[in-house]
C-alpha cells in the first residue's frame, strides 16, 4: 500500500516507521517508547487531510483518531486545527 503519512513522520526521525506500523499502534492504543516521536510526529505534522486519508485507508474511525489523540497526544502537543474537527461534534 502507498505510505500516506509515513513520509512526513519520518522527515526528522532517525529510525523509520510504516503506515502499518502507525495504525496498528493507534488501533491498539499502545506506544512503544521508541516509538513516541513518531506519533507526536503524526498529529502535528502531519497535513489534516492526509491524516484523514490515512485513518480512512486504514479503518481507524474518527472517534479512535481522537480519544488516541486525547490520551496520548494532547497532554503533550496540542494541534489546534486537529481538535477544531471535533470542537462541535
Amino acid at each position: 500500500m502507498t505510505q500516506i503519512v509515513a513520509p512526513t513522520v519520518n522527515a526528522s526521525l532517525r529510525e523509520p516507521i510504516t503506515d502499518e506500523e502507525l495504525a496498528a499502534i493507534i488501533l491498539t492504543g499502545r506506544v512503544p517508547p521508541h516509538r513516541l516521536a513518531h506519533v507526536f510526529a503524526l498529529y502535528t505534522d502531519v497535513p489534516l487531510a492526509w491524516l484523514l486519508a490515512f485513518a480512512e485507508a486504514y479503518g481507524i474511525s474518527l472517534e479512535t483518531l481522537w480519544h488516541f489523540y486525547q490520551t496520548h497526544v494532547q497532554p503533550f502537543y496540542r494541534n489546534e486545527r486537529f481538535e477544531g474537527l471535533f470542537r462541535y461534534a
